[in-house]
């Protein structure tokens, strides 16, 4: 009996001591405060790079040229109006037809010109084709006027209607006409065309010319 009293009381202390070892345990665990952790971001920096925009002169609008190669490339009409001094004794007019592209600023090429001429009493008519180049000075006055000059080489007919002084025919020749004069804002421009062909009793006819460049 004795035994048995010592026993529960022994396991009576172990019980005891068993759990004031558990609570010293949870106390302390509870007593450690976890360190504050402070994040701290710094604010991202923001770079604004500013470039200067450096303007060319193909930003300004230029009245000497028409892009970026000084010249206009596309093909153009001219319809010219002439008077003068008709071939013979009598004083005539007439018209021409061109078609002229440019190659550069300073070089063009008539393709084609269709003339006609005949005289104030209109029983002598001259008709040809031919084709040809120009060539063209520096611009000045801002670019509004620049001078010409012209050749162009082929084929005229002469008509013969009759009158006072000639008997009807029909002639064949070589020919050609020089001219030179001012071309003003691209499209208007005047001179002066010297022609000549290589019929008998013709030679050479004298004008004053005038146009409108389309």
């Amino acid at each position: 009996m004795n035994y048995i009293k010592l026993f529960v009381t022994v396991f009576a202390m172990a019980i005891a001591l068993n759990a004031g070892a558990q609570s010293k345990t949870t106390a302390k665990s509870k007593s450690v405060v976890p360190a504050k952790t402070t994040t701290t971001a710094a604010p991202k920096k923001t770079t604004t790079t500013t470039t200067a925009r450096t303007t060319s002169t193909y930003d300004r609008p230029s009245a000497s040229r028409s892009n970026k190669r000084d010249f206009d490339p596309r093909c153009h009409l001219l319809l010219e109006t002439k008077i003068g001094n008709f071939y013979g004794p009598h004083g005539g007019f007439g018209g021409n037809i061109v078609l002229e592209k440019e190659f550069h600023k300073y070089i063009a090429v008539d393709f084609f010109s269709i003339d006609y001429a005949t005289n104030f009493g209109f029983d002598w008519h001259g008709a040809g084709i031919k084709t040809g180049a120009k060539g063209f000075s520096p611009r000045w006055w801002g670019g509004r006027m620049r001078a010409y000059s012209s050749l162009a080489l082929g084929y005229e007919c002469s008509i013969v209607s009759g009158g006072a002084f000639y008997s009807s025919d029909v002639q064949h020749a070589f020919a050609l006409t020089w001219g030179a004069g001012i071309q003003i804002v691209n499209h208007f421009y005047l001179g002066y065309d010297l022609e000549y062909n290589a019929l008998d009793g013709w030679g050479t006819a004298h004008y004053f010319k005038f146009g409108y460049r389309f």
